[in-house]
């Protein structure tokens, strides 16, 4: 699922006509390989870039479903859709829990290194 050009993670999805396809918009699940102790150096700097960039999942608050650069991201939940853009707590723990794990910290307006 890591793409070292993109230096992201995408999930994988299997098409109708069988093809395994890399899924294109930024969810939070790209950012849930913080949670692995060998993820590698520049995977770390992207999602922490993610997380800081106020264009993408840096917001005054917690950390939306969906990246606020995508046409999917609607952080009303006024649809069925649930993943597009609210924000849920579980989602966050893990984020959190994933970026202490690599000596980070999340303040939902920057990721601070730990003193």
């Amino acid at each position: 699922m890591y793409n070292p050009e993109t230096r992201t993670f995408r999930h994988l999805w299997h098409a109708n006509d069988g093809t395994q396809q890399r899924h294109l918009v930024k969810t939070i699940q790209s950012l849930f390989p913080v949670l692995l102790s060998s993820l590698p150096s520049e995977a770390l700097d992207e999602i922490i870039r993610l997380l800081n960039n106020e264009n993408e999942f840096g917001t005054r608050y917690m950390i939306p479903t969906v990246s606020k650069s995508e046409p999917e991201y609607n952080p009303i939940a006024n649809t069925l859709l649930l993943w597009r853009g609210p924000i849920w707590g579980f989602t966050n723990w893990f984020i959190m829990e994933g970026l202490e794990k690599h000596g980070k910290r999340y303040t939902y307006s920057a990721v601070l290194e730990l003193m």
